[in-house]
């Protein structure tokens, strides 16, 4: 099998490994930890193999091809003729935790923990041809689109273009309600009360401002008092998101005035001002604050929530 296709792939994930080289006779490179699903690759480079045989949890040993040019490796091992690699397919594994190994002469010298996703089939077949946009993917002003491939079982990039202008940001004011929780115990994971009594409702304002340093300035006006977070910019086009600045951020609005008393502040903004009217033709946002006050010991994480759902014009 010819692995020179993915020379440029091992010589960058090489070199992130180049501190384990003068330890290690060999490296599993892929797959990652972070998790696998579809077809992959197993892949890495070794300095003395004959053979190389890959392990999935307690399955057979695989051959995998081996002896491929890995030039980034020659500095290392004297030779180039390292590389070795294996197309596999993890839809045939339920998903969850599972061990990769890779044994060379039939040592063990590398192994990998690593989570599965599965569409739970072993190969899915007659899917729609979906395609989804990634904005602001791999940096801001670029978007990634990425459709379905039945041969890799998995998404494949189908065309890089630029993202939408900045024009869709919410900025500005926007009138409506705000929904407030009561400060409560953050033990499970639940974020929203369903009883209407866990939480007041009332009339509330945002002003929201994403300058073109992509610092965010979010202000909420409620009957509670105004919180005024600052924070730099993360998410991407109609669903932003940051954390709060304590140090100069307002928290007034909150149950809890002294700013020192919250761990952490979160912001979540989600909308499509400058494209998508709902109903009524209203232009609409909506912007979520969850905040966390330090445990004490042996009690759990107190949190606070505040949603509101606002429109360009007062109702």
């Amino acid at each position: 099998m010819e692995f020179s296709a993915f020379r440029g792939v091992f010589a960058g994930i090489g070199l992130l490994a180049a501190g384990t080289w003068a330890s290690a006779a060999g490296v599993l490179e892929l797959p990652s930890e972070a998790g696998e699903s579809g077809i992959g690759l197993i892949a890495g480079w070794h300095c003395t193999a004959q053979t190389i045989e890959i392990q999935v949890d307690q399955g057979p040993l695989i051959k995998a091809g081996s002896g491929t040019l890995r030039p980034d490796t020659a500095s290392t091992c004297g030779h180039a003729n390292t590389g070795f690699g294996l197309t596999y397919n993890y839809n045939v594994h339920a998903p969850g935790q599972h061990t990769v190994s890779a044994y060379a002469d039939g040592v063990l010298f590398a192994r990998r923990y690593l989570t599965t996703f599965t569409y739970g089939v072993e190969y899915l077949q007659g899917a729609p041809q979906a395609a989804f946009l990634v904005p602001d993917f791999p940096k801001r002003g670029i978007s990634t689109l990425v459709a379905w491939s039945e041969a890799k079982q998995n998404f494949s990039i189908l065309q890089i273009q630029p993202s939408a202008t900045t024009a869709a940001r919410p900025n500005g004011t926007w009138h409506g309600s705000a929904r407030t929780s009561a400060i409560e115990p953050a033990c499970y994971g639940l974020e929203v009360p369903f009883d209407p009594s866990a939480f007041s409702e009332a009339a509330a304002t945002a002003s929201i401002i994403i300058d073109a340093d992509d610092a965010v300035d979010l202000t909420l006006e409620t009957r509670s008092g105004t919180c005024r977070l600052r924070g730099p910019l993360g998410g991407s086009s109609y669903v932003w998101h940051f954390m709060a600045d304590l140090s100069s951020s307002n928290l007034s609005c909150l149950g809890v005035p002294n700013n020192e008393s919250w761990s952490h502040v979160s912001a979540l903004i989600v909308g499509a001002p400058a494209v998508t009217p709902t109903l009524g033709n209203d232009l609409m946002v909506s912007v979520t604050i969850r905040a966390y006050v330090q445990a004490q010991a042996g009690s759990c994480e107190q949190r606070q929530w505040i949603a509101m759902h606002g429109a360009r014009e007062p109702r």
